[in-house]
C-alpha cells in the first residue's frame, strides 16, 4: 500500500513519462535499499501503469463506489483500529468504506470562555 502511494504520487508530480520513469526508478532504488522484494515493487509499478493505461474511467467508477465517513481523531493507535474495523466492514458490504480523520480547529480549544 506505501509503495503505491508514493507511485501515484510520482505520476501525479510528473509532467512526461520521462519524468515519471525516472521517479520510478528512483522509487525502486528506495524500495530495495529497504529491501522490500525487488518482484513486488515492479509489479506493483506494472500494475499501476497498466491501471492508468485503461484510462480515467476505471478510477471514476473506483471513487464512486468508495463511501467515505468523517471521524473525530483521536490518537494513531485509535484510528488504526478504526481503519481495520472499516476495511472488514468493507468485506462484509462488498463496497470500500474509509474514515476520513478530522481535528477539532486550533480556535475551537482556545475559544474565550
Amino acid at each position: 500500500m506505501l509503495a503505491e502511494n508514493k507511485i501515484h504520487r510520482a505520476h501525479s508530480l510528473s509532467s512526461t513519462n520521462e519524468a515519471f520513469n525516472e521517479e520510478c526508478n528512483r522509487l525502486r532504488g528506495i524500495f530495495i535499499r529497504l529491501q522490500y522484494p525487488v518482484a513486488l515493487i515492479n509489479s506493483t509499478i506494472n500494475n499501476f501503469v497498466r491501471d492508468m493505461s485503461l484510462g480515467a474511467d476505471v478510477k471514476r467508477v473506483k471513487d464512486s463506489s468508495v463511501v467515505r465517513n468523517s471521524l473525530p481523531f483521536k490518537d494513531q493507535i485509535s484510528a488504526n483500529a478504526v481503519r481495520r474495523q472499516m476495511k472488514d466492514l468493507s468485506h462484509k458490504l462488498g463496497t470500500v468504506v474509509e474514515p476520513i480523520f478530522v481535528s477539532k480547529k486550533l480556535e475551537q480549544g482556545l475559544k474565550p470562555n
